[in-house]
This record gives C-alpha cells, sequence and structure tokens, in this order.
C-alpha cells in the first residue's frame, strides 16, 4: 500500500488524534453512505497465512433509527465497508486517513444498557464471499478444472463465477498452464477452485487488499525485496519485545513424493548413443501427443540436454516444463524415468513418482545442514503434494517449504504504538532492544486496537538472506568517496521516479551531488539532489528548491526525493511546483551528476549507507555497499537486479566496516 509523506510522518507523532470513518459502499464499490464520529472502539487483525487475510470489529454508538439492522437501511447485507483511521497532524491540522480495508458485515448484534447502545459488527475481508462464509458455494455437480488452461485465465474467470472485476492476476510459470486434470467434489466453494489453481505452483499467494482488488501473486519472500520499514519508524513507537523460537517445525532437509505417473508403454531398457537414449517399444509404432512413455535406465551418469527417440521413430530433445534442455543427474543402480510426448519434444517429467529435494546449505542460517543443529528431514507426501506432476515442481515445493520450515521459525513479537499503514509481508530491519543486534524480519501478523489506549501487536519472522546480496559479496556499512569514484546505476529517472538513500558526512558546506542526471548544466530536465551555495538543493525537471535548514550530518540521515517533493530526516519537506512529464536521457549516477554524459558535481568525502530506487513505486535499485570477497573491489550490489556495480571513475572507495 503506498504511504504518502504525510501519513508517515503523523504516525510517528508523540501525540496523536484518531479519527474513524467507515464508508458505506454498494457492490460496485461506490460510496452511499458514510458513518463518522461514531465508533467507541474495535480492532483490526492481518494475517498472511489466513484465507480470509484481514478481519476486523466495530462497537458504534446507536444514535437512531437508521442504525438498524434492516433491508433498506444503512446497515445491510448489500453494503460493503471500508475501514478508514485517520491522525491528525500537529503541524498542518489536516487528518490523514489510512484505508485499512474492505469488508462485508458479519454477525451484527445490539447491546443496550441505560447508559450504553451500541452496535457491534464482525467485519471479513472480500474473500469470505468466495469461501461459503456469505457466497461461493458452487451448483451440486462436480466441477473439472482441464488440463492445458491457461492458469490466469483460469483464475480470472473462476473469480468472476463470484461477481469480482477487480484483480490482478500474474502469469504463472512457465508452461502457465493446469497440468493435470482438477477434480472438484459437490459442496465445492470458488475459493476451493482458486486455492487449487494457486497451489500448482508454490511461493504464489491470493487475497483480496484494502481496496477489494483481488491479487494471485508470487508470495514475498524477503529475497531481493527492499527494506520498507526500519529503525526510524521503530524506535519511537515500540513499546516491547518478545522473542520465540519454535523448535518443533525446524526442518533443514525436505524431501517431496509428488505424482507416480501410469506410463501407457514402457521399456526396461535404454542405450545411450550420442546423448541419444534409444528405447525398443514393440506396441509403439507413432507418438501418441500427451501419452506417457516410461524407461529404466542404468547406474545412469549423466545427462546434459539428451534426445530420446523409440524404435525407429523421430529422435526429439527433451525439454523441461520453462522450455529449456534437461539436464539428467547421474544416479547409481536401475531409476525408472517418465516422459510424455508434446509434438516437437518430449516433455521431462522425471522420475516414475515425481521426488524433489532441498536443505539448507546457507551457512549464515543458524539451520544450516553442517551446523551444530545436524540434519533434520521432513518428508512430504499425498494430498496437496500429489499437485507436483515433475520432478521440477517437486524440487520447487521442496524449496518453498525448506524456506518456511527455516525461515518462519525465529519471531519477535512486538508491542507498538498503532501505524496503520504496515502489512504483511513487508521486509523490515529492527535493532533488538535485548542485545543490539540489526536483523531483517518479515511482517507475519498484524493486531492493532482502534481506542485512543489501544495498542498494535507486530509478529515478525526473521529472514535469513544469502548473506543479503551474493556469496561472493561481503555487506558493508557504507562506501565514501574521495571525490574521484562515482556509480553509474543504468537507469534514467523520470518525473515519477523515487530515490530513498540513507547518508552520512554530507554537510551543506561539503559541494557536489549526492545523486542526478541532467542533459546539461542549464538544461531544463533534471532529476538531482545536491549541495549548492551551502543549502540543500533539490532540481526536478526544470525546476529547484532549496532547504534553509541543515541536518545533523554526523549521524545517518535519509534524503527522500519522491516524484517532485523531497524530503530530510521526516521533517524537512519542500514541494515543487512542477507537473510536467520527463526522462531523462542519461543514467542516473550516484556520488555525481550525469550531465551530458559526464560525471559532474563529484563528491567528496560523503558516506552512502543504502540507496532505493522506485519507478512509480517498483524499486528498480536496492544498492547496498558491498565488496568482492575474492577482488577486493568495491560498490554497490543490487538486491533486485542482482548485480555488482562498480566504481566508474578512478582509484578505488573508501569502505566502512562489514555488516555483523
Amino acid at each position: 500500500m503506498p504511504v504518502t509523506l504525510a501519513q508517515f510522518q503523523t504516525s510517528l507523532q508523540s501525540v496523536q488524534s484518531r479519527f474513524i470513518k467507515l464508508e458505506l459502499l454498494n457492490y460496485q464499490f461506490q460510496t452511499v453512505d458514510e458513518l463518522s464520529g461514531v465508533c467507541t472502539s474495535g480492532s483490526i487483525s492481518i494475517d498472511s497465512n489466513a484465507d480470509v487475510r484481514r478481519t476486523a470489529s466495530i462497537i458504534l454508538a446507536v444514535k437512531d433509527t437508521s442504525f438498524e439492522v434492516a433491508s433498506g437501511a444503512r446497515i445491510w447485507l448489500d453494503k460493503y465497508i471500508r475501514l478508514l483511521v485517520g491522525t491528525q497532524s500537529i503541524r498542518t491540522g489536516e487528518i490523514e486517513y489510512i484505508n485499512c480495508g474492505t469488508y462485508i458485515i458479519d454477525a451484527p448484534s445490539y447491546e443496550y444498557a441505560p447508559e450504553t447502545n451500541t452496535l457491534s459488527l464482525s467485519l471479513l475481508d472480500l474473500m469470505a464471499k468466495l469461501t461459503g462464509t456469505r457466497n461461493g458455494y458452487l451448483h451440486g455437480v462436480p466441477t473439472v478444472l482441464k488440463a492445458g488452461e491457461n492458469i490466469r485465465q483460469a483464475i480470472i474467470d473462476t473469480l468472476a463465477l463470484g461477481g469480482f472485476t477487480q484483480y490482478i492476476v500474474e502469469e504463472a510459470p512457465f508452461p502457465s498452464v493446469i497440468p493435470t486434470d482438477l477434480e472438484f467434489n459437490q459442496g465445492s466453494t470458488i475459493y476451493d477452485l482458486l486455492s487449487g489453481l494457486r497451489d500448482i505452483y508454490p511461493y504464489y499467494e491470493m487475497y483480496f487488499d484494502v481496496n477489494g482488488t483481488f491479487y494471485y501473486k508470487r508470495r514475498p519472500t524477503g529475497e531481493n525485496d527492499p527494506v520498507v520499514v526500519d529503525d526510524m519508524t521503530f524506535i519511537p513507537i515500540v513499546t516491547n519485545e518478545k522473542i520465540e523460537v519454535d523448535f518443533q517445525n525446524v526442518k533443514n532437509q525436505i524431501e517431496v513424493w509428488g505424482r507416480t505417473h501410469d506410463p501407457a508403454h514402457y521399456s526396461d531398457t535404454a542405450e545411450v548413443t550420442n546423448n541419444v537414449i534409444k528405447l525398443a517399444i514393440a506396441d509403439v509404432t507413432a507418438y501418441t501427443e500427451n501419452v506417457v512413455y516410461g524407461f529404466t535406465m542404468k547406474d545412469n551418469k549423466g545427462l546434459t540436454a539428451p534426445k530420446l527417440k523409440i524404435n525407429d521413430l523421430a529422435e526429439l530433445p527433451i525439454k523441461n516444463d520453462d522450455g529449456t534442455d534437461t539436464n539428467i543427474i547421474a544416479e547409481a543402480g536401475d531409476v525408472y524415468f517418465c516422459v510424455q510426448y508434446k509434438t516437437t519434444y518430449w516433455r521431462w517429467l522425471g522420475h516414475l513418482q515425481a521426488y524433489g529435494y532441498a536443505e539448507d546449505t546457507n551457512e549464515s542460517s543458524p539451520y544450516y545442514i553442517n551446523g551444530s543443529v545436524g540434519k533434520i528431514l521432513l518428508p512430504l507426501y499425498d494430498n496437496e503434494y500429489a499437485n507436483c506432476l515433475t520432478d521440477d515442481l517437486a524440487l520447487q515445493r521442496a524449496k518453498y517449504e525448506l524456506w518456511r520450515h527455516t525461515n518462519l521459525n525465529d519471531t519477535v513479537t512486538l508491542s507498538c504504538v498503532p501505524v496503520y499503514w504496515l502489512d504483511v509481508n513487508m521486509l523490515v530491519e529492527y535493532t533488538l532492544n535485548r542485545n543490539g543486534e540489526k536483523r531483517k524480519y518479515l511482517i507475519t501478523s498484524i493486531q492493532q486496537g482502534l481506542a485512543p489506549t489501544d495498542n498494535m501487536t507486530i509478529t515478525m519472522a526473521r529472514y535469513y538472506g544469502e548473506n543479503e546480496a551474493d556469496t561472493d559479496y561481503e555487506l558493508l556499512e557504507y562506501i565514501e568517496s574521495n571525490g574521484e569514484q562515482w556509480i553509474d546505476i543504468g537507469f534514467n529517472p523520470k518525473q515519477d521516479t523515487r530515490v530513498y538513500a540513507k547518508v552520512s558526512q554530507y554537510p551543506i558546506t561539503k559541494d557536489g551531488a549526492l545523486f542526478g542526471a541532467r542533459d546539461s548544466a542549464d538544461g531544463t530536465v533534471h532529476y538531482t539532489f545536491r549541495t549548492n551555495d551551502k543549502k540543500y538543493r533539490t532540481e526536478y525537471g526544470n525546476v529547484y528548491a532549496e532547504f534553509g535548514t541543515d541536518v545533523n550530518y554526523e549521524e545517518q540521515f535519509t534524503v527522500d526525493k519522491d516524484d517532485n517533493i523531497t524530503t530530510l530526516n521526516t521533517d524537512k519537506t519542500i514541494k515543487i511546483a512542477y507537473s510536467g512529464v520527463f526522462t531523462c536521457a542519461n543514467s542516473m549516477y550516484i556520488f555525481a551528476c550525469n550531465t551530458g554524459g559526464k560525471a559532474d558535481l563529484k563528491t567528496k568525502g560523503v558516506r552512502i549507507h543504502s540507496i532505493v530506487v522506485y519507478d512509480d513505486d517498483n524499486a528498480v535499485r536496492n544498492l547496498i555497499p558491498a565488496r568482492h570477497k575474492q577482488t577486493g573491489k568495491i560498490g554497490m550490489y543490487d538486491g533486485v537486479e542482482l548485480k555488482f556495480y562498480e566504481n566508474a571513475g578512478t582509484g578505488e572507495f573508501i569502505a566502512g566496516a562489514v555488516k555483523s
């Protein structure tokens, strides 16, 4: 959920005046009524692992008969509720509202006493209209989703059965089709169909967002994701922390046993000549589309990009589902394999029973297989795992289950002042009060109250990345230029670019650009942050503005240049009055400005701790100071492109301490 600067600033105020507003929507998401000033208390719960991700409860003070639960009244089955929580800005007096979800009304109840007259509403997000809680049951006949249908289109068509047309549905991984018929019994729901489609590939999730838009997308794992929230947000709001480790759920070796195939034809001998597997099957006179053929290989020594032929028929390549050539791993003994004929190639199914194996080989993980905990195996089979039709799908599922059983066990629970724009699956960075260690976490659940004295509880699972970069690199606290080093990040900024940088040792007295691109020194297209005449200066399009105050540059501070609004340390903001559309002709430099293709305004002694670049709210660079372990080169490692950006100037960057 995009967060405005004003919303961010008000959430960190030491004094907060809170307001709650309920918008009543029809099923076309049009606002038909509004309730404000009547909510006395309530709560919101968000759980990334729940079918219905968002739930809420609201208690309203009943003022008149318009609060009756009845057909045609304000509160009835034919309405959605959009819950908005606002905080009044001390600086401007404006109320900054956060959208906290779009819900159906479930189980309203009245309570009357001489001193109170209240209406309690239980709220469920729109997934409840698909699960059978409110609606979603299919007609009482079995349903079959046929093999070969496009998964994305099948999701959209199934969603339409529930009357939903607002969606963002990603294309599933190649070949993007249902691998085998999915059968659903009488009494199934629309949600059952959708979850069956979702579970074809691991790492995918589905949910409704706060606006009531349905999402099918890859589940965030933290890998290569930018940090959204850090100690700048947490330090002012956290009141208590609790650390837990679920040893029972820890598994560092995963076996997935998938579908057992039933070949129509079989050869017990396979001869390999010149990388071609030759089978002899007497009853095969022609290949048949989609038919499965089995064969046994003895003491297979491994094959790269093999082909296969039966009898004297055509020799065809063996392909993976993503279109790449198959590599058959060496195995001793008699091993039974299966392929499926696909007109121009053989689809590689793998073993007679699809099989995948994954283990934790990350040396920085406390669950490393060669570490002190040893090896802890979990075999998985039957039920949903039978959807793994190929060895590759079984391997993907094994990797996903390994991630769940090694990354989601070490949790921290924070009690804090409510921040209503926080959401699950955000990657955050938090320094533990217990021992001062700074770690990365994924938010897994949030519970927050609505009353003035209520707190928020955040549960976060520790993220163990591959050193959060590549194992060939070590991460640094910062890198510093002596005036002759800069980096070309290979991205041309435009009017909706955002740059969020953490820097230090950059006072207004140091001339030079922190980052920037412009066609010429006096040109009309600029996207730059620099110092000029002992002031911080932000340039956007053909307009610039300057900050009249300095910051504590000895400490780390932030520069957030978001379109035409630039903010220093969350509390010093300048907005440039320019609304044109532009794209810089030159790529952006950091530690300098790219002026007409040449490094200009180079900085000296400035330290950059991290820098994230967004293109229309999508991270395109997540640059972390790093050093190549073998060559010793110092630069920035990009967690988005998985690429190392080296010094484009002369000499060497000065390296900060290695991150622990």
